[in-house]
């Protein structure tokens, strides 16, 4: 089993363990749209999406749309880096809490590889993201340290987690077959 699904199963099972309203939710690097449809088939009544790359913004589109009416509606695709989505919670929700805001790292795999998600915009997102993640909420960070900018951009995660206080929890999951090039998925919660 991949980790994307290991992520998608461990948020499934989290949110329906600390069954809350699921009102919002992040898809803090969109991709090809696969997370933020998960989120959509979770029930949340708005899927925030960003992403940097046009390409990205399109495939998600494409595959929102596919699932149709009103699923589609209800993802707000957004083309700007995650670490402006603090600009745009408030703006989607009143309160400005997700229950849930998934990261997956790296670069988009049918595009320039050499055009990555970056160590220190990461970080900012991530700031944001545990500023405005609700009591039971739950944040996915998927890291692909088998390229020079992933293996930065995981070192540097690794290091915030660990300077993460007493007030959040993280997990470490691995593949089957762990190594230092492999990706990693870290899990955070509110303690």
């Amino acid at each position: 089993m991949a980790l994307t699904d290991d992520a998608h199963r461990l948020i499934k099972q989290h949110l329906t363990t600390h069954e809350q309203p699921r009102a919002l939710a992040v898809d803090a690097t969109c991709g090809q749209g696969a997370d933020t449809e998960f989120l959509l088939d979770l029930g949340f009544n708005t899927v925030l999406a960003f992403d940097v790359q046009a390409k990205a913004i399109e495939l998600t589109r494409q595959r929102v749309q596919s699932l149709g009416a009103p699923n589609s509606e209800r993802a707000k695709l957004i083309h700007d880096g995650h670490q402006n989505l603090e600009n745009y919670l408030s703006q989607h929700n009143n309160q400005r809490m997700a229950q849930c805001i998934m990261f997956n790292l790296g670069y988009l795999p049918t595009a320039n590889k050499n055009q990555t998600t970056k160590a220190d915009t990461t970080i900012i997102a991530l700031n944001a993201a545990i500023q405005n993640l609700s009591a039971n909420g739950i944040i996915s960070v998927m890291c692909y340290p088998g390229h020079p900018a992933g293996a930065i951009e995981k070192q540097t995660v690794t290091k915030w987690l660990t300077e993460l206080n007493e007030d959040w929890q993280t997990e470490l999951h691995e593949g089957a077959a762990p190594k230092p090039t492999a990706p990693v998925l870290y899990l955070i919660y509110r303690c």
